[in-house]
């Protein structure tokens, strides 16, 4: 087994990957390049190899976010419970077009369904999915539950979307793979992989597609943020995404430090009983923090964006204008009023961006006159205000990838979490399920920061440093994404 994942040029025998064109860090060892389970940086050789029906395009500044097509020629977007598609003609590796039948079969595995997949890690993408109606060799209907409208720019172009070679797959003994994909339908080709140090990509010379910038790629596993940082000055990769410790290294030394923005926003959940039950209290933790401060802490970024609401530039339902103010003078004043001999907890995870955030929430809240502590993170931070464990908790929304309504799902009086219990939003959330458009989006994070629950602070991004020579292409996730529409200059 091991000889052959180790094994060169799985699809790509004649190819030269001696001398890949654009070279990725990688921070873990992969583990799956398979749709059903394919997670973080395996996901973006995955979506690579085995093209979606659809995929995010590339931004250009402040647009927003969006989908293109991909594979397919057509997709409709009239009925959010039936998108209807028609594939254009792409072939899959040495091997007959891509067909409707390959797409069914893809999405039902994950979800579960015809034999497929009873434990896939990816299988709540497919969650909603009720059948794959195909009409001819090309054509097909994805038929949901419920309506999805914004499955265009959540599954479709997600690793999840990824379309397999049925063939292939069905013809394994467990109806998975984990390095070797079988024919391939994407861009690139997998050259050569060893799993716990590189895999290699090149692109597919029959690729009828757009036009592919990058011609090969070598994604390296390189565990140690150190190591990543020596061997990009000694011109031996192109892009790593280090860690904070090495990130203050690298701003300090004037290395080329690209910040791509994800699409997720920090938040402060404030618990609603015990020391801040009081509702002006709240208020003067939401007045204190300074948000611009908390994003250099976080990214050693001084122009870190300032998060409006729950919702990242780019994205539906985004505020132009903040949703709370910066104002420590009317922070200190309510402090000030109402009086707490109380420390406050503030409880976050083992993550250093988090950390960060959390320390310097601590010291805006020292400058208005409370006490707190940053308490040791546990894995059960996520729980913290439901057991009462802390009174501010410092965490991350969910990617907007997931679904607009992911985050907000976490306010209901149905989640475990117990963040918020207020009949007005949950039928708000009901609201919204039904009509996810921008107005309701708005209203949501609106209530929930009106009423003292939340505290933006600024919206996500991972930090790389990347060869000057390199034009990236990050996906909303802040991800390498689609090394095609990478480019490389002279």
């Amino acid at each position: 087994m091991a000889g052959a994942l180790c094994m060169p040029a799985i699809h790509a025998a004649q190819a030269d990957c001696s001398s890949p064109a654009l070279r990725v860090r990688v921070r873990r060892e992969f583990r799956s390049f398979d749709p059903a389970d394919a997670r973080g940086e395996d996901g973006i050789i995955t979506r690579n190899l085995l093209a979606p029906l659809v995929r995010f395009a590339k931004r250009q500044g402040s647009d927003q976010w969006r989908w293109e097509r991909h594979i397919v020629d057509n997709i409709s977007e009239g009925d959010p419970k039936r998108y209807a598609f028609t594939l254009r003609d792409e072939g899959w590796r040495n091997a007959s077009s891509v067909s409707a039948e390959d797409v069914a079969f893809s999405f039902e595995r994950i979800a579960g369904f015809n034999g497929g997949l009873s434990d896939a890690n990816n299988r709540q993408s497919w969650s909603g999915l009720k059948s794959v109606d195909i009409a001819d060799q090309r054509s097909a209907a994805i038929v949901l539950e419920s309506e999805r409208p914004d499955l265009l720019t959540t599954t479709l172009p997600g690793v999840a979307g990824c379309v397999v070679n049925k063939s292939y797959v069905s013809g394994l003994s467990s109806g998975r793979f984990t390095f070797d994909p079988g024919p391939t339908s994407g861009r690139y080709d997998l050259c050569d992989v060893v799993p716990g140090d590189y895999a290699k990509l090149i692109k597919d010379r029959d690729w009828k597609g757009d036009k592919v910038e990058v011609e090969s790629a070598i994604f390296r596993v390189i565990k140690d943020d150190k190591a990543a940082k020596e061997m990009f000055l000694a011109g031996q990769i192109d892009v790593y995404r280090p860690d904070l410790d090495v990130l203050k290294v690298a701003v300090a030394e004037g290395q080329p430090v690209t910040r791509a923005a994800t699409s997720r926003t920090s938040i402060l959940v404030l618990n609603q009983d015990g020391a801040l039950a009081n509702f002006e209290l709240r208020r003067a933790v939401q007045l204190a923090v300074d948000r611009r401060a908390v994003g250099f802490a976080a990214y050693q970024d001084e122009n870190a964006q300032v998060a409006t609401g729950l919702i990242p530039d780019g994205w539906t339902g985004w505020s132009k204008e903040p949703l709370v103010a910066f104002d420590p003078d009317e922070a200190a004043r309510l402090v000030a009023a109402n009086p707490l001999s109380e420390t406050l907890r503030i409880a976050t995870f083992s993550d250093q961006t988090l950390m960060s955030m959390a320390l310097q929430v601590q010291q805006d809240l020292t400058r208005i006159g409370l006490r707190s502590e940053v308490i040791p993170p546990e894995d059960g931070a996520w729980l913290a205000i439901s057991n009462k464990t802390a009174d501010i908790l410092v965490t991350l929304t969910a990617p907007q990838t997931f679904g607009s309504l992911e985050t907000f799902s976490y306010f209901t009086s149905r989640s475990d979490l117990r963040w918020n219990t207020n009949p007005e939003f949950d039928k708000m959330f009901e609201t919204a399920v039904m009509q996810p458009n921008s107005e309701f989006l708005f209203q949501l994070q609106s209530l929930l920061v009106n009423s003292g629950v939340v505290v933006p602070m600024v919206d996500d991004h991972a930090a790389y440093v990347v060869n000057s020579r390199v034009m990236p292409a990050f996906n909303p996730d802040g991800q390498v994404g689609d090394v095609g529409s990478w480019t490389i200059v002279p």
